[in-house]
Formats: structure tokens, C-alpha cells, sequence
């Protein structure tokens, strides 16, 4: 089966979930906010990631996306094709799983 992704169609639709994600749990927005309970996962991650391949070019899974109660994500995926030239030097991909398909997606599960 194939995974119904979000892809975040810039930085304010990011910064949207997000925010709803901390208004869940009742923190703070901020690129201090863990947004991967297990690993400890925080936003400023996906700043970096979004200084390295663009904020259109991460994603989640849908169903986290239109869950109102959504309290973490357990999955990010970076696309990896023609991503644009950036300052960031690199990114540090740690999961439970970290798998490269063949169309250039990266996909990070935590457990």
C-alpha cells in the first residue's frame, strides 16, 4: 500500500501544523518543540531540513496531517530530487528506520 503524504506546501503550511501540534500538547512553539516524543525529535529539525531541501520538500504522513489531535508525528519524508542549493552543510538523518526508495524519497520512522 502506498503512504498518503502531505507535502507541506511552504513554510507557513509547516509552521501551521506544527503550531497545532504544540497547541495539543500544550507547549510553546518554537524550534525547541519536540515534535518525536520517542527520540526526543524537535522542530529545529525540520528547520534544518527545510534549509537544506526546501520546505515543499518535506512531508507527512496525511493522516497526521488532518488529525486535530495530533499530538506527534512518527514519520518525515525529505525528496531528495533537485533540491535546491543551500548554506547547510548536512542533516542528521537518525530513526528506527531510514529508508531511500528509488523515486528519491527519504522516509524517517521513529517507533
Amino acid at each position: 500500500m502506498k503512504e498518503k503524504i502531505h507535502w507541506f506546501t511552504g513554510k507557513e503550511d509547516c509552521e501551521t501544523f506544527f503550531k497545532r501540534l504544540a497547541e495539543n500538547e500544550e507547549e510553546s512553539f518554537s524550534e525547541n518543540l519536540i515534535i518525536e516524543g520517542n527520540s526526543n525529535t524537535k522542530y529545529n529539525w525540520i528547520i534544518t531540513a527545510s534549509n537544506l531541501v526546501g520546505y515543499e520538500k518535506i512531508g507527512i504522513d496525511e493522516d497526521f496531517y488532518t488529525d486535530d489531535d495530533v499530538d506527534y508525528i512518527d514519520t518525515v519524508y525529505l525528496d531528495i530530487n533537485n533540491f535546491k542549493k543551500s548554506n547547510t552543510r548536512f542533516l542528521w538523518l537518525d530513526g528506527d528506520e531510514v529508508s531511500l526508495k528509488s523515486d528519491g524519497i527519504i522516509r524517517i520512522w521513529w517507533d
